[in-house]
Order: structure tokens, then C-alpha cells, then sequence
């Protein structure tokens, strides 16, 4: 499952996949580079262009994080899109994480969806981060980054019970094949109206029913998250009442992902 010599077939196969989609026109596949998003924005993509890198040596992720990577264990996607909201484009990328792979669990008890706004998190029975999204808007266009850890690896001493693999889920695909199965589910995701966009978000998301603690703007507001809407904010019930948290300006500080 692990082979940082598996890249030699990708141009040929996700071509081909791409000629059957109606979302995206044109892939890139790299050997290595430091960050699929830089090496996307050299090429001044149209929207519809997608790049692939076999191995990502610099990878970030939202906030300014960086993203953990490994040789042979992960696939690192941009895509070119034209510009929107923010929160329309994490949703998009997360919906199709989530139709991608949940519906692959090959391990009982274990359950894959999204942590709101973007993340794709297996619960076995705590959370670990299988995939993160960066969005980065660029004029009249953005790129969408999504990074998925397919297989097995060894984590940084920082990411040690956080992070997992769709392989710990009881997922066994090649690097191609989850490529693959993304793609498809982007093209779909893009496909999709705002009311079915949130119905898909909804269908996955994690944190409904859930204690959670959030920040907006450096207040702390714990409660029972009752209402996830990817573009109008979270409904969380306090013990003062329910607050509105705008996606804009909430992020989740910390959350109890009690198994189902």
C-alpha cells in the first residue's frame, strides 16, 4: 500500500478520467514538489485544471498549519475552481471527502464523516483526521487543496493519536484508486445545488448532537452544537440560550465525538 514508486500509471489513468467528467478538463501529475498550491498557481490554471503531486515536501493546511506528510502514504490534490464563498468551496471539497470514502468503512464500529468545516475524521471510537481541505482564493479563481492519508505511516510525536488513514478505517486502496474516488466526488459535489450541497453536508456531518466549545474572535462559547449549516453558521445551544456562530468567523476549539 505504501510505495513512493506507484506514480508511473497516474498521468495515463486520471487523463482518462477526466475525459468522463464534467467538472474538470485537465490534470498535471508531478513527481515532488513543495506544495501542490504553489506549483498549480505557477501554471495560471483556468478553472477545471487538477495537479497531483506523488510526493509533497512542504504541504500546509488552513491557519497556517502545516500538513504532515509522508513518502508513498498520502495524495496531495489542488484543483482550480472559479471563485466563490469560502465556506461553498470547503463544503463542496468536504461532501465529496465524505461520498468519496464513508460510504468504504470496512471496520465495525468505525464511522467517517465530516468535522465541521472541512475536515474528514474517522471515529474509532476517538477522532482521528483522515483528510484536510485548504481553500485559497485567487482573484477570479481559487484553489482548492485537499490532502488524504490513504495508508499507514508513522506520525510526527505532535500528531500521535490524531492523526490516522483510510487504511485504519479498514479502507485498502492504492494512492490511484483514492484519487480516483475523490475526483469522481468532486465532479459530483460541483454538480450539486446549495440546498443539496447542505443536505450531503448534513447527511455526514459529526458534530450535531455534540458538546463542543467554539472562538469567534477570542470568545469561548460551549454547548450542544444543534444546527450545522456550512454557509449559515452553527446553531449551539448554551446555558444562556442559542447563539449563532458565523462560518466566517467561528472555529471549533475543542468537541466531544462520542461514538454512535
Amino acid at each position: 500500500m505504501n510505495d513512493v514508486n506507484d506514480h508511473h500509471q497516474w498521468p495515463d489513468a486520471l487523463e482518462s478520467l477526466v475525459e468522463t467528467l464534467d467538472h474538470l478538463d485537465r490534470v498535471v501529475v508531478l513527481a515532488e514538489t513543495p506544495s501542490t498550491q504553489d506549483a498549480l498557481l505557477r501554471l495560471d490554471p483556468e478553472p477545471g485544471t487538477v495537479l497531483v503531486a506523488a510526493a509533497q515536501t512542504g504541504g500546509r493546511g488552513r491557519l497556517g498549519r502545516h500538513w504532515s506528510d509522508h513518502p508513498g502514504a498520502g495524495t496531495a490534490v489542488s484543483i482550480a475552481v472559479a471563485t466563490d464563498t469560502p465556506p461553498v468551496l470547503c463544503a463542496r471539497a468536504a461532501v465529496a471527502l465524505a461520498r468519496a470514502y464513508a460510504p468504504l468503512v470496512g471496520r465495525r464500529h468505525a464511522r467517517i464523516g465530516i468535522k465541521w468545516p472541512n475536515d474528514l475524521v474517522l471515529i474509532d471510537p476517538r477522532p482521528r483526521k483522515l483528510a484536510g481541505v485548504l481553500v485559497e482564493q485567487q482573484g477570479a479563481r481559487a484553489i482548492v487543496g485537499i490532502g488524504v492519508n490513504v495508508s499507514d505511516r508513522p506520525w510526527p510525536e505532535e500528531l500521535a493519536g490524531q492523526g490516522g488513514s483510510l487504511q485504519d478505517a479498514g479502507i485498502e486502496l492504492t494512492r490511484l484508486e483514492a484519487m480516483t474516488a475523490l475526483l469522481r466526488a468532486w465532479d459530483e459535489a460541483v454538480g450539486m445545488s446549495l440546498d443539496s450541497l447542505r443536505e450531503q453536508f448534513g447527511a455526514h456531518d459529526l458534530l450535531r448532537g455534540r458538546q463542543a466549545v467554539f472562538d469567534e474572535r477570542g470568545t469561548l462559547h460551549e454547548g450542544t452544537v444543534e444546527v450545522v449549516d456550512p454557509f449559515g453558521g452553527i446553531l449551539l445551544r448554551t446555558p444562556a440560550g442559542p447563539i449563532l456562530l458565523e462560518p466566517d468567523t467561528a472555529k471549533l476549539h475543542a468537541w466531544e465525538p462520542l461514538s454512535d
